[in-house]
């Protein structure tokens, strides 16, 4: 089963973690896998590839890790960056929200 985490909250730190496998399929052809694989991705590559972006008081910051079956990113962000960092998570938490909805047996996501 994957086991996501995901904290937005009201301040300037934001966390996601994801562990396990869905089990739904072969490696390799478990989608269930493949599709939470790409929503870490696709968050990492949109908000983590410029881990450290200053502009004026706006600041991003972003520290992950991820391999076969796990994923992680410490977040912070200030001003505008936090906005839409913010939302970058939002979207994830949706995502991964969805995938439990139709999956319930492959992963758990809590949000806190």
């Amino acid at each position: 089963m994957v086991q996501a985490m995901i904290r937005i909250g009201d301040g300037s730190e934001m966390r996601f973690e994801m562990n396990g496998h869905a089990g739904m399929g072969e490696p390799g052809n478990d989608l269930v896998c493949a599709a939470a694989s790409i929503l870490a991705q696709t968050l990492i590559q949109s908000l983590c590839l410029d881990r450290d972006i200053r502009d004026g008081k706006d600041r991003l910051q972003c520290n992950w890790q991820m391999s076969a079956g796990h994923a992680e990113a410490d977040i912070r962000a200030r001003g505008k960056r936090r906005t839409a960092a913010r939302a970058k998570m939002e979207m994830l938490s949706d995502g991964m929200k969805l995938l439990e909805d139709a999956f319930p047996e492959a992963i758990h996501v809590q949000r806190k």
